[in-house]
């Protein structure tokens, strides 16, 4: 220790190089592992010292570390919170790296460390989690790319959504071993026809029942759109701003119209609401598993009840049936866990993408 304490003092760079090159054989070369307790102490020595040195030596500490299961856990936590080129074969490599580790840099560190968690071997879905509500294009694509991250079902759903518009997510969810099949399937309703045969083949899918698949949905647009749409959004779109102005407009009443059948009045009374575009709202009540109108239902204070009578509304709207009790169950534990300022800001992101809020779609 000493000896080290007389390496720090000294400024010469190549004193600092000797001192990196201790600093890693005591982490790696000590001839009996350390206790916990020595650890602990050495750990805090050595990050003080470590904070000493220009950034390359700080790199070539990295790079020598990231490897080790026998450094100093709290060294190794100090190297991933540093700058991105200290940090990235910490991240890569550390064993000694944890979930709730992986999560802190997800959430307080920069676009590049959560891009490297994203291609880290081995994630698990609470980190894949943490990634998909940072909402990056970039870690996205990363992530889908991961074979070995562990993707929750929630968040694998969300990729699904957000590849409609990203089709640099569309290859490689498509290549994941634990894409599920209906998923898929539901990706056929708008990738390539290249992306598409891959699916048939991939996951022996009927062709039939994606064509079955594609008439439902566009028995369903036609539903919301019929013919002479424009003429009828005119008049609905009137009759919602006419009560908006005498205040009789109200979520309760909107889900009223959905039971009348009148879908085109359920989606202008929503649009005013919330200030997306009809169009916005006619995707995602288009949408089977009901996420996104979970989305919806929690950020303008609707409470569990108005919720599901909601998603079942617009399922028997969709298919003529009734919703299937296991999904049914796992969307109202979406909206159930779901904060309302999370909820609230991905509408924002919405509207922001939306080129008439509010309004009916041309």
């Amino acid at each position: 220790m000493t000896d080290l304490i007389e390496l720090a003092r000294d400024p010469d760079p190549a004193a600092r190089h000797k001192l990196s090159q201790r600093i890693t054989a005591i982490c790696l070369e000590s001839p009996h592992e350390l206790s916990p307790q020595e650890k602990e102490v050495a750990g805090h020595v050595l990050i003080q010292l470590s904070r000493e040195f220009e950034t390359k030596l700080r790199v070539l500490l990295a790079h020598q570390l990231a490897s080790s299961n026998r450094a100093p856990k709290t060294l190794i936590q100090v190297l991933a919170a540093d700058e991105i080129e200290v940090s990235a074969p910490i991240i890569g490599k550390s064993p000694l790296l944890e979930e709730r580790d992986l999560i802190d840099l997800i959430q307080h560190k920069t676009h590049a460390h959560r891009l490297c968690v994203a291609m880290r071997s081995g994630i698990t879905a609470a980190v894949s989690s943490a990634l998909v509500n940072k909402e990056e294009a970039d870690v996205l694509q990363a992530l889908a790319q991961n074979q070995s991250a562990e993707i929750a079902s929630a968040a694998m759903e969300y990729l699904v959504a957000e590849s409609e518009n990203n089709k640099d997510l569309q290859g490689p969810l498509i290549a994941r071993d634990d894409l599920p099949p209906k998923l898929a399937q539901k990706m056929c309703n708008f990738v390539s026809d290249a992306l598409k045969a891959d699916i048939l083949k991939k996951f022996d899918i009927d062709p039939e029942t994606i064509e079955e698949a594609m008439r439902q949905v566009r028995k369903t647009q036609s539903m919301i759109h019929p013919q002479g749409a424009r003429g009828i959004e005119g008049k609905a779109a009137s009759l919602i701003a006419r009560m908006r102005a005498s205040g009789e407009l109200s979520l309760n009443r909107v889900i009223g119209f959905l039971r009348e059948q009148r879908l085109n009045l359920f989606l202008e009374g929503l649009a005013a609401i919330t200030d997306l575009s009809v169009k916005t709202l006619s995707n995602l009540a288009l949408e089977g598993e009901g996420q996104g109108m979970a989305v919806v239902c929690r950020a303008v204070g609707a409470d569990r009840s108005q919720f599901a009578t909601i998603t079942l509304l617009l399922e028997r709207a969709r298919t003529g049936k009734a919703v299937p009790a296991a999904r049914l169950q796992a969307v109202c534990q979406l909206f159930d866990t779901m904060p309302a300022d999370r909820a609230l800001a991905i509408v924002e992101q919405w509207r922001a993408r939306d080129p008439s809020p509010g309004k009916s779609a041309a």
